[in-house]
């Protein structure tokens, strides 16, 4: 079996090295291009499924044969398993995972305005499982939004929760 972590830059990755603890198949890298993406997706390497991250979640949800329920209202996959009869389907643990971090760690999300960092594919499950939880507002900050860097102090002054769903802190 084979299996892999797909982004565009992955030098901060501990993906194999963890697999490689806990089980016994071949677990690789996939830094690709692009356009080199869709190429995993013909089966072109021979993946039995492969995790997805920084900045192809939306991409890999675009290249499925099939889509989980969440794919389907998120747009964003990060988890491809290969289909028995050939192509690939879609999942999105992300919201799962955010959901049971905030669960565990006792943060209640019901009645909050909470404040969202970046607008790449973990945002869209961060907001999902946010809306999902009763949060009372949510909003978005990037670099070039209507919250932006320059002005989240003053525009967003009252959040009670902020998620960071950027790439920063990823090395």
């Amino acid at each position: 079996m084979k299996f892999g972590v797909l982004g565009k830059s992955l030098p901060h990755t501990y993906s194999p090295q963890i697999h490689k603890a806990f089980a016994d198949y071949e677990y690789t890298v996939l830094e690709r291009t692009e356009e080199q993406v869709n190429a995993l997706f013909e089966g072109a390497e021979g993946l039995d499924g492969f995790n997805v991250t920084i900045p192809y979640k939306k991409l890999a949800a675009s290249l499925c044969t099939e889509l989980s329920e969440e794919v389907k209202e998120l747009g964003a996959a990060n988890t491809i398993v290969k289909l028995p009869g050939g192509g690939y389907k879609g999942y999105n643990t992300d919201v799962f995972g955010f959901t049971y971090m905030l669960q565990s760690a006792g943060i209640e999300v019901t009645g909050k305005r909470c404040l969202i960092l970046g607008t790449g594919g973990a945002s869209v499950a961060v907001e999902y499982a946010l809306k999902k939880m009763g949060a009372a507002k949510i909003d978005f900050c990037s670099r070039s939004g209507k919250i932006n860097y320059e002005n989240v102090y003053e525009l967003a002054a009252d959040t009670q929760i902020v998620v960071n769903a950027t790439p920063v802190g990823m090395f």
